[in-house]
């Protein structure tokens, strides 16, 4: 479980340098998935923040059919 600010810069490191799966997305966005978390990152160069990550139960299939 990630606690702190240092703890999700490194789940984060560690699974965008080996995502289980890759999708690009419109608008020049990317999404990361990382099966054994169930995280889902988007990676957006235009949003100030660079994007979001969020943990879903059925996070596998939002990021097949739902994010685009």
């Amino acid at each position: 479980m990630v606690k702190t600010k240092d703890q999700l810069t490194k789940h984060m490191e560690k699974i965008l340098n080996n995502p289980c799966d890759v999708k690009e997305l419109e608008r020049n966005r990317t999404a990361y998935w990382h099966h054994e978390t169930g995280t889902v990152i988007i990676r957006n160069p235009s949003a100030l923040d660079g994007g979001t990550v969020f943990q879903l139960r059925k996070g596998y299939e939002y990021f097949l059919n739902d994010i685009n």
